[in-house]
């Protein structure tokens, strides 16, 4: 099995890679400037996976709060259909009010952006890691069984 490869990390998120899944834990809501660095390494992570490449992105806690800018800087990326030609998952571990205001705020993000690649919003991990297998079968890098949900617990570990 690999590890992942830390590609960056701050205060409040965490952007790895495995293979061609992106891992991003977010640990407070994301800034315009976070939002525009994750986008410049989205693309180089296309340009390294040219054959299929797919994003888990994970809120584990947090204040559901997004500025103007970071909501016009996150609509940008999801526009963008050379990313994540395999989709992107989102896992959304906060529970309550706050959990609903990211899902909401994501779906509205999807219905004003209009992504071409699969764009799913999970509550669970498992549900998730069924999704993302299903989409990475798609691309010719193989993947182990479990080697997915290794790749999510090794980037949210310590967050």
């Amino acid at each position: 099995m690999g590890a992942n490869e830390i590609l960056h990390e701050d205060a409040t998120w965490r952007l790895a890679a495995r293979k061609n899944l992106a891992l991003s834990v977010w640990t407070g809501a994301p800034s315009a400037g976070q939002i525009k660095t994750f986008y410049r390494h989205s693309e180089r992570f296309v340009h390294a996976h040219p054959a299929g490449q797919i994003l888990c992105s994970i809120v584990l806690r947090g204040t559901p709060d997004f500025s103007q800018e970071t909501r016009t800087e996150l609509a940008k990326m999801v526009k963008d259909h050379k990313l994540f030609s395999l989709g992107s998952a989102h896992l959304i571990l906060l529970s309550g009010l706050a959990g609903t205001a990211v899902r909401t705020f994501l779906n509205t993000v999807v219905l004003i952006a209009k992504p071409t690649a699969p764009f799913r919003v999970f509550a669970e991990k498992g549900a998730a890691v069924v999704w993302l297998h299903t989409q990475l079968s798609k691309a010719p890098e193989a993947w182990l069984n479990n080697e997915i949900r290794e790749a999510i617990d090794e980037a949210m570990a310590d967050r």
